[in-house]
């Protein structure tokens, strides 16, 4: 089994990097975000759980799919799921602090990178 990397991957990871790029603690910033949606029904609880152990939040410590899922009571491919959607909400309504919102942008490379639009 693979060790777990002490940030997040994917989608999460991407916005975990651009926060990453002008905010000292990035985690800080998705958990307030990811609280403020819970709270206005954007993301459900399992949602906000997976979010809590994957990025992970303050005073926790970064689990793997499968642990998150014998938290929650749903299978590994479930969560990863969940963690996606999440990512794509917290994405898709974030402004920087420009006021600009981000997505994915093609680079030169041909790599999707989020940038400012």
């Amino acid at each position: 089994m693979s060790r777990l990397t002490e940030k997040p991957t994917g989608h999460l990871g991407d916005f975990y990097d651009y926060l990453a790029s002008f905010i000292d603690d990035p985690a800080d910033e998705i958990e307030e975000i990811a609280l403020r949606f819970l709270s206005n029904g954007i993301i459900n609880k399992k949602r906000y759980i997976t979010l809590q152990y994957r990025v992970p939040f303050p005073g926790y410590e970064r689990e793997s799919l499968e642990n998150v899922g014998k938290r929650i009571g749903l299978k590994r491919e479930r969560v990863r799921q969940l963690e996606m959607h999440a990512a794509r909400k917290l994405i898709g309504s974030y402004r920087s602090p420009s006021g600009k919102r981000i997505r994915y942008i093609q680079d030169d490379d041909g790599d999707l990178v989020l940038r400012e639009v």
